[in-house]
């Protein structure tokens, strides 16, 4: 009995074992034999300072490191996640934040009020929506865990704001905003689930799970509620050619392509059975007019682009398939039931070249070039780029294409003599005083009074009903009369992932692909 017993242990012990090695493989097969996250991403962010940006890649990294007084949650409506509570005064004037106390840092530090006051007002400051919409408002600090904001008139968006996702309102530790001074952070610390560790150029960002991460006691409900970090790190891998991202999605060597897969890539990816295809929207696809200087400071010129394009090639040209992009002409995403508008839609995807060869002669335009701002960093910038310059040549314009990588795109685009239309995407906003393009201090160079007066007449109506229908006046005399843009349509982001991967919750932006609460079966 005793041998019998003993042959029996060693059969179990080797049971086990050969299931500890079947596991070991099969983490190694989906690499992540670590607990490991592996995202392609298909660009490198310009920094991972979320006061300094609207832009989306800084954005989809660093929403895992970082938090704000208040989110969004699946309704894109804001909702506390550093403060615990808010109250706003009857005059509409008076803002109090309570903070949750017990919140700590990735240094370990405790949050307070002094990092809140420190934080906000440097993103007041940095942030060209803040400038533009809280210019006069104060914070102020009257206890260790309450944070107080004073405005001069009450607002209908004054929470949607603090909850807005470009050149996002990031709660950092007070020392290490006074360190930066005027310049970009260097150490980039927050309160999230995971913790920046490492910053490689063109190769990759990493990050770990924070252990003493403060969860809120909720449930996960878009940005707001419970987040968990279900695996020790996240590698976002920097991988600019679409090809490569796509063999490594299908090897395993990645286990998310956390930025668009390329579109050509579609039915390939749609027809394999290991990978899960995620498709949502981003935001808009535009071509922004330089208002300050060139051509394009006459609206002749600027209607004559608007008439005169052809949007369906355009879209059909960048995006390949139909059923993935959206023909759009409101600039608020249509989840967005509050503020959605189709005013101005008359004026959008006219495709009408003789009026717009018109046009052109009644401006004078005498041949002069025409430099066209674009990026091969991001694919369909290019694509688009490329049609818009062949569709202005036939309609007579001498246009060239300046084309750079995408920190250098972004650098250009702040200086007025070096372009006259730039592509852009235009990240989705939740409020009309969210949208950059309407903002004075973005490229483009917004010259016009009525605009402006608008968007004040908006932000301090008495009612929602009432702010609607100004909204509804802005946009179609943006369309019809001022025409800061030409918008094209919605813009998809082709999400995938390893269909072992568990728990991804993809929206559209500004919420879209946070990684917490995933994990890899």
């Amino acid at each position: 009995m005793k041998r019998l017993s003993s042959v029996l242990v060693i059969l179990v012990l080797l049971i086990l074992a050969a299931c500890g090695e079947d596991k070991s493989d099969s983490n190694k097969e989906n690499g992540n034999e670590d607990n490991q996250l592996k995202v392609a991403i298909i660009q490198q962010p310009s920094t991972f300072d979320p006061h300094m940006t609207s832009e989306s890649i800084v954005r989809d990294t660093s929403v895992n490191v970082y938090e704000t007084l208040i989110t969004l949650n699946a309704d894109y409506q804001p909702v506390t996640m550093l403060a615990e509570s808010v109250d706003e005064s009857e005059d509409g004037k008076v803002y109090t934040f309570k903070l949750r106390e017990g919140v700590k840092f990735h240094n370990g530090k405790e949050m307070t009020s002094e990092d809140v006051l420190a934080s906000m007002n440097r993103w007041k400051e940095k942030s060209p929506i803040a400038r533009e919409n809280l210019d006069t408002a104060t914070f102020e600090a009257t206890d260790e865990y309450t944070v107080v904001l004073n405005l001069e008139k009450s607002r209908l968006d004054t929470l949607e704001l603090l909850a807005g996702q470009d050149y996002a309102p990031a709660i950092m530790p007070k020392e290490i905003i006074e360190e930066a001074g005027e310049e970009f952070v260097s150490e980039f610390i927050g309160t999230g689930p995971f913790k920046f560790e490492e910053w490689k150029q063109d190769q990759y960002i990493h990050l770990s799970a924070f252990e003493d991460y403060a969860a809120v006691d909720a449930p996960a409900d878009g940005l707001s509620g419970k987040k968990e970090a279900l695996v020790d790190d996240i590698y976002f891998y920097i991988t600019k050619d679409t090809s490569t991202l796509l063999a490594g999605l299908q090897s395993g060597e990645f286990d998310i392509a956390g930025t668009s897969i390329g579109f050509n890539n579609y039915e390939i990816i749609k027809n394999d059975p290991n990978i899960d295809i995620y498709s949502a929207y981003f935001g808009t696809m535009n071509l922004v007019y330089n208002k300050k200087t060139g051509p394009f400071k006459d609206i002749k010129m600027r209607e004559a682009v608007n008439i005169g394009l052809n949007v369906d090639d355009i879209m059909l040209s960048a995006f390949a398939y139909e059923e993935l992009y959206k023909m759009n002409s409101s600039y608020i995403n249509e989840n967005v039931k509050n503020w959605y508008s189709e005013e101005g839609k008359e004026a959008y995807n006219q495709n009408d070249q003789e009026k717009a060869k018109q046009l052109i002669k009644e401006a004078g335009y005498d041949g002069e070039e025409i430099k066209l701002l674009t990026s091969r960093d991001i694919q369909y910038h290019y694509d688009i780029a490329v049609v818009v310059q062949e569709q202005l040549k036939q309609l007579g314009m001498n246009v060239k294409l300046e084309v750079y990588d995408w920190a250098s795109h972004l650098e250009v685009r702040d200086n007025p003599d070096e372009w006259h239309l730039s592509t852009a995407g235009l990240n989705f906003a939740t409020t009309p005083s969210q949208l950059v393009s309407l903002n004075p201090n973005w490229s483009g160079w917004l010259d016009d009074q009525k605009i402006p007066e608008l968007m004040k007449s908006i932000t301090e109506a008495d009612s929602l009903e009432e702010g609607k229908a100004l909204w509804d006046e802005l946009q179609g005399y943006a369309w019809n009369e001022y025409l800061p843009l030409t918008q094209f349509g919605s813009v998809p982001v082709l999400l995938a992932a390893r269909n072992n991967v568990e728990g991804l919750t993809i929206m559209d932006r500004p919420i879209l692909m946070p990684l917490w609460n995933a994990e890899i079966k």
